[in-house]
C-alpha cells in the first residue's frame, strides 16, 4: 500500500530546484536521492513500473 503523503513530499522535492546551503556556500541537489528513495517506496508497494521510471528519469547518467 502506497503512502500518498510521503509520495507527494518526495515528488515536491524532485520537482524543486536546488537547495542553497549557506554554511558551505554551494548548492546541494537532493533530487536524485529523493528519486531513489521514492523508487524504494514504489518497489516495496509493488509498483515496479513506477520504481523503474524513477530510476530511469532521475538516477541514470
Amino acid at each position: 500500500m502506497r503512502c500518498v503523503f510521503i509520495e507527494k513530499k518526495y515528488q515536491r522535492v524532485i520537482g524543486s530546484c536546488r537547495v542553497e546551503d549557506s554554511e558551505v556556500g554551494y548548492c546541494c541537489d537532493v533530487r536524485r536521492e529523493a528519486a531513489f528513495n521514492l523508487h524504494l517506496i514504489y518497489k516495496e508497494s509493488g509498483a515496479f513500473d513506477l520504481a523503474r521510471q524513477m530510476l530511469k528519469d532521475y538516477c541514470s547518467l
